[in-house]
């Protein structure tokens, strides 16, 4: 199955920097600008802000379509190998039949054909499948799966759906909570910094005591912008895993999930 077959890429249209807008199109933002909470004050920066809103509803609903249907795919392939990872763990002596240490795929073969159910027949299958990826989880140069590797892959596991999530509620929206938090100091960059993290929850509290939440300001929102601080600076969590530098950018967010993935068959660390 490739969740990519039934889509075209879309190249996004970028409206020129050096190039004002003309009257018309100033004036229809200005009518909008009440809605947004922060107020561009040149042409590059109305420029910059519509690019934005252009991504948030244009190019929201291909995530919705595209991106949504490809996490799902690998969403499904690292169930399959959290399954199976699980299952070697349970029985990891008995499939390691020459005491080394490891499962090679010579082991598993064999373990495939006395498998006593469908179900342990699709684990091992699944193990065979995935085997480059798992045997390089811990990086410990063997040659096959040990169970070092097994315990990396499900610490990857757990992370990588952490990381799926954040990213959904950070795209939800119209605008996305990634546009809310990144505008919320008056002006969009296309990065979320520390400080906006901090003042979006500010922003959240104040809200909350007048009794004015709502919007983008949701208890939802505001326990992944908590997560979001909470791991900001910890080393191999999700939130750490997406920035780039002391930012995360949409690009920096996508790279994250798409170079984490499990179910693409690589080695995910070759020696």
């Amino acid at each position: 199955m490739n969740p990519k077959e039934n889509f075209e890429p879309v190249e996004q249209v970028k409206a020129p920097e050096s190039s004002p807008l003309t009257a018309e199109a100033q004036q229809s933002f200005m009518q909008r600008r009440d809605s947004i909470s922060f107020a561009p004050t040149n042409d590059r920066d109305i420029i910059r802000t519509i690019n934005h809103h252009i991504h948030d509803n244009i190019f929201g609903s291909i995530h919705d379509r595209y991106d949504r249907r490809e996490e799902q795919y690998y969403q499904l392939k690292e169930n399959q190998i959290a399954d199976a990872t699980e299952y070697l763990q349970d029985n990891f002596y008995r499939l390691d039949s020459d005491g080394n240490g490891e499962v090679d795929r010579r082991e598993l073969r064999s373990a495939s054909r006395q498998a006593e159910s469908f179900d342990e027949y699709d684990q091992l299958q699944t193990l065979q499948e995935n085997f480059d990826e798992i045997k390089s989880a811990s990086r410990d140069g063997v040659q096959g799966i040990t169970r070092g590797d097994a315990a990396v892959t499900q610490r990857d596991m757990d992370r990588n759906r952490e990381m799926r999530g954040i990213a959904d509620r950070l795209h939800r929206g119209h605008p996305s909570l990634f546009s809310a938090i990144d505008g919320n100091n008056g002006f969009e960059d296309g990065l979320i910094s520390r400080s906006d993290l901090k003042q979006f929850k500010n922003e959240y509290m104040h809200k909350m005591i007048r009794g004015d939440l709502g919007g983008v300001y949701t208890p939802e929102n505001m326990k992944i912008v908590g997560k979001m601080l909470e791991q900001w600076n910890r080393p191999g969590s999700a939130v750490n895993e997406m920035k780039d530098g002391e930012f995360i950018s949409r690009s920096s967010l996508n790279a994250a999930l798409e170079e984490n993935r499990y179910g693409d068959g690589r080695n995910r660390y070759p020696f």
